[in-house]
Parts: structure tokens; C-alpha cells; sequence
């Protein structure tokens, strides 16, 4: 199966460019600075979600156990719905900056890894 293209509004192509794109966005940054860790810890997890929908090959197999085993649980899960489709259920409303961080880091990482 192949990646479904990338539009304008969707996670930059770009790893430079990634920060500043939605989902993460100058937002996020702003986010971090304000103390809104939550939001952080939401927009880093709907990214993650976003690249294992436009992939779905990613989530077959042992590697896909995984992705969802190795996904930060620090008030977030990441689970497998019926359907197949990735969806994250936060345990909590607070996050705290190092938790946030992790979340975002994670993110990143995979995104960056998987060429989005």
C-alpha cells in the first residue's frame, strides 16, 4: 500500500520545516513556552496517529505491536481500534514539560524517520 500524498495543510514534507507545520506548528512552541504541556502532549500524538493512518502497513506485523508497545505511556495510550486505525486515549488532562518533551521528541523522531 502507498502513502497517501501529502497536501499543503498536512505535516510538512520537510523535517526543517516539520516544527513549523501543522500539527506541531508554531502553536506547539508557544504551547511549551505558556505551560500548555496538554496541548503539547495532544497535537505530538495526533501527529504520530496521522503517520500510522497515511501508512497503515506500519501498524501490520510485530513492528506495528511495537510502535504501539514503544509509544511513551506517561497519561497516553496508544491502541488499535477495531477498524485497524491508530487512537491515542490520554489518561489525564496534565502533563507536566518533561512529559510533554517526551511526547514531542517521540513525534519527531518518527516522523522524521519515516520521511514525513
Amino acid at each position: 500500500m502507498t502513502k497517501a500524498p501529502l497536501r499543503s495543510a498536512d505535516v510538512a514534507v520537510c523535517p526543517v520545516t516539520l516544527v513549523n507545520s501543522p500539527p506541531f506548528g508554531r502553536h506547539k512552541l508557544a504551547s511549551l513556552k505558556s505551560g500548555g504541556f496538554a496541548d503539547v502532549v495532544q497535537r505530538s500524538s495526533d501527529a504520530y496517529c496521522e503517520m500510522l493512518r497515511r501508512d497503515p502497513e506500519l501498524m501490520k506485523g510485530p513492528l506495528g505491536m511495537r510502535r504501539i508497545r514503544f509509544f511513551p505511556r506517561l497519561g497516553a495510550r496508544l491502541i488499535q481500534e477495531q477498524g485497524g486505525s491508530p487512537a491515542v486515549i490520554y489518561d489525564r488532562e496534565t502533563f507536566s514539560f518533561s512529559e510533554a518533551i517526551t511526547y514531542f521528541e517521540f513525534a519527531v523522531d518518527n516522523l522524521v524517520r519515516e520521511g514525513l
